[in-house]
């Protein structure tokens, strides 16, 4: 998953999301390739959940994406970070809400036929 958010200066800030216990392994790549990619810094940030819908158009789906963010809302979740394409829908949120998230977004989605799948 990435991000892009412009940054003082003009520069940009890039995000994304690896497995923890891969998270030294992409600090040594970055690291490698720190002077081809000209970028001033990484920040590691452990403790982060993802939490995905996923379906068949669902960014052009507006009743589906208020629903989604409804549901984070309603279960006091913060977002931290978005994603989205055709097919999925994905936030970042703290790893220690990740679940109650997940839960409530399947209790959202599961009232009314078809349901999209959850991971």
């Amino acid at each position: 998953m990435a991000q892009n958010t412009s940054a003082p200066g003009g520069r940009n800030d890039l995000s994304f999301v690896v497995d923890e216990r891969d998270s030294a392994t992409a600090m040594a790549v970055l690291e490698q390739v720190r002077d081809t990619l000209c970028f001033d810094s990484v920040r590691v940030d452990i403790g982060v959940g993802r939490v995905s819908l996923v379906g068949a158009s669902l960014r052009s789906n507006s009743e589906i994406i208020a629903r989604y963010f409804e549901s984070l809302r309603d279960a006091d979740v913060a977002v931290e970070m978005v994603a989205a394409t055709d097919n999925f829908i994905a936030v970042v949120t703290r790893e220690r809400d990740a679940d109650r998230a997940s839960r409530h977004l399947k209790s959202t989605f599961q009232q009314g036929e078809p349901s999209p799948l959850l991971k």
